[in-house]
């Protein structure tokens, strides 16, 4: 982190959830120093215009893209993040992986943030944090308080 800013790649960045995370970065005012859009050979060369904002070219994920990356989004599905999600997360990245790849996986915190904020200090043991599905995002923000109101575990 330079300067309270982060550096975040987003894999998958010329995807749409990928954009997504870049628009909720800017909606949310998230301190992004430095944001790499990392893709396929297909993607790779991709320029991207937002309205207000530089254009951003997509750069070929490779093993060394996480040099220096404080936050890794991985967006690009299962056997990308399977690849390098690990890649990124021992070079020191935090690896935030939407994707299926970890969900089930015992050593990686299953996090939904307004529901269990706390597990994300599980990251420790592999640098990964896994979200569920946004059905089951969706379902436990709303379940979570009812859950905790009727006793239920």
């Amino acid at each position: 982190m330079e300067g309270g800013a982060f550096s975040v790649a987003v894999v998958g960045g010329s995807g749409l959830v990928g954009r997504e995370i870049v628009s909720l970065f800017e909606e949310r005012q998230f301190p992004v120093g430095t944001l790499s859009l990392l893709g396929s050979l297909r993607t790779a060369g991709q320029t991207f215009e937002d309205e207000g904002h530089p254009s951003r070219k997509v750069e070929l994920l490779r093993p060394d893209s996480f040099a220096n990356v404080d936050f890794a989004f991985f967006t690009a599905g299962p056997r990308v993040a399977g690849e390098f999600a690990p890649i990124a997360a021992a070079s020191g990245s935090t690896v935030i992986d939407c994707s299926s790849r970890f969900r089930l996986d015992d050593a990686v915190p299953l996090v939904v943030p307004e529901v269990n904020p706390e597990a994300i200090a599980g990251r420790h043991e592999r640098g990964i944090i896994a979200n569920p599905s946004s059905t089951s995002i969706a379902l436990s923000v709303v379940l979570a308080p009812l859950a905790v109101e009727a006793g239920l575990s």
